[in-house]
């Protein structure tokens, strides 16, 4: 790439980690409301606030990433996939937990009734180790 593709790939990323920055700070305080205020102790309470804690994982990534691209230091394709795996990681845990998000809301409106009585630690042991 020449110099001004550099330039253009840098500024955006500037941008892309910026937006990092604040999606790892909303959705920490999300999930430490979530964690903290009784009232959002319900199944779909405690999905967002799993789904935020793998979107903060996931947006790691973004700022491992900022670092090498400012330097001229480059690395093969192992040691990025290494890297990066974690935030991978919590890029597919946090799709299967809207998912499962989605599902919940389905139940919710589909079978009410039946919806209610359901234990909240069934339905969780259910959902949960999906999103893992």
């Amino acid at each position: 790439m020449d110099q001004l593709s550099w330039r253009i790939v840098r500024s955006v990323y500037s941008v892309l980690a910026s937006v990092a920055v604040l999606g790892i700070t909303l959705n920490t305080l999300l999930l430490l409301t979530s964690i903290k205020e009784k009232s959002l102790r319900s199944t779909t309470n405690t999905l967002i606030g799993l789904c935020a804690f793998f979107d903060v994982i996931h947006q790691m990534g973004y700022l491992v990433q900022f670092p090498i691209l400012f330097s001229d230091y480059f690395i093969d394709s192992f040691i990025c996939t290494a890297v990066m795996f974690l935030p991978e990681l919590g890029l597919v845990s946090g799709a299967l937990c809207v998912f499962s998000i989605g599902i919940d809301r389905m139940l919710s409106i589909t079978i009410a009734v039946t919806y209610k009585r359901l234990p909240k630690l069934y339905f969780l042991k259910v959902c949960v180790p999906s999103c893992l």
